[in-house]
């Protein structure tokens, strides 16, 4: 039989836990908010629509030329790397909540639990594996985002487990301080942490065989078929399906255009 004395101790302690998870959810809801408004203001400050078609530069990268076509947005990476110079590019995705800077840090844990100013935040920040070329010329350039529930981040990316959701967005945008990118979604799926997936090809050969495994275990059906000269770019988060479970979604680079061509971004 409980003592009389221990069940006022016991609803206080009921109370304190409840009083206890209500502070924890009103910080996650709090640092999501403090998020959202920190990149909002980043896109307002440094993105916007394109009017006009720059002309392509002949001296452009070997990459897959797509025909002549106006990116839905410019980015001013001037200004970005004013205020940091770890943003790497910037990631869009039309009428998602993809439109944020890409980091790059000298490991995969910083941005992880920071925003693009630097300040600790639940959300972290999009960002791109610290073993890659920041200049995406590597065959396959991973960047990483936590799977948020308010869709912040990549909580978005898990609807192309969704054919109507691929074919209503099937391309992505990159952009990179001397190179505007369109990103052609192939292949969507499920893997492991520790997947092959997640290792840079060492030969075109190897790259497509990897692509059309991808392919193969793909949530929807793309037509794009890959060449060994492709480079391709691996956006992935959590997943839930079992342990240390991941979403991937793979895309194809394909050239739109090219301002200032030269250099990559020096580190």
């Amino acid at each position: 039989m409980i003592k009389k004395w221990t069940r006022p101790c016991l609803g206080l302690l009921g109370a304190a836990l409840v009083l206890c998870s209500a502070v924890r959810i009103g910080a996650y809801v709090l640092e999501t908010h403090t998020s959202r408004k920190a990149n909002e203001r980043l896109a307002q400050e440094a993105v916007a629509h394109v009017t006009q078609m720059p002309e392509p530069s002949v001296s452009a990268p070997a990459v897959p030329a797509a025909p002549k076509e106006l990116p839905p947005i410019t980015v001013d990476f001037e200004s970005l790397l004013a205020d940091n110079p770890d943003i790497v590019g910037w990631l869009y995705s039309q009428d998602t909540p993809i439109n944020y800077p890409l980091l790059q840090a000298k490991d995969n844990h910083y941005y992880l639990g920071r925003l693009p100013d630097k300040t600790k935040n639940v959300n972290g920040s999009l960002f791109v594996d610290y073993r890659s070329a920041s200049d995406f010329s590597d065959r396959n350039t991973i960047i990483y985002g936590h799977n948020m529930r308010s869709g912040n981040m990549f909580g978005s990316l898990k609807n192309y487990c969704q054919q109507d959701y691929y074919e209503a967005h099937p391309v992505m945008w990159l952009f990179l301080p001397n190179q505007c990118y369109k990103l052609e979604v192939t292949a969507g799926c499920v893997v492991r942490s520790d997947s092959h997936f997640y290792h840079v090809p060492d030969t075109g050969e190897n790259a497509v065989k990897q692509v059309m495994e991808a392919k193969a275990l793909s949530d929807f059906t793309s037509n794009t078929e890959p060449r060994e000269d492709d480079r391709w770019v691996t956006l992935s988060t959590c997943s839930y399906e079992f342990d240390h479970a991941r979403y991937i979604v793979l895309g194809r680079l394909v050239q739109v255009q090219s301002d200032d061509p030269g250099a990559p971004i020096q580190k």
